[in-house]
C-alpha cells in the first residue's frame, strides 16, 4: 500500500498526464464535443482527487 507521500506523487504526476492528453485530444479534434469531454474528464479527476484527499484528512 503507498502512504499519503507516494500517493500524493502519483496523482500529481497522474494530473500531469491527463493534462497533456486532454492537449494532444483537443489539438487533433477541436469540436464542441471533444472540449465538453475534455473539461469533464479533468474535473472529475480532480473532483476525486480532492475527496480522497478530503477523506484520508478525515480520518
Amino acid at each position: 500500500m503507498l502512504n499519503s507521500e507516494e500517493m500524493d506523487e502519483l496523482l500529481t504526476k497522474l494530473t500531469f498526464v491527463i493534462l497533456i492528453i486532454d492537449c494532444i485530444v483537443l489539438y487533433l479534434y477541436p469540436n464542441p464535443m471533444t472540449g465538453m469531454f475534455v473539461i469533464a474528464l479533468t474535473g472529475g479527476f480532480t473532483i476525486l482527487t480532492q475527496l480522497r484527499e478530503l477523506i484520508t484528512q478525515s480520518s
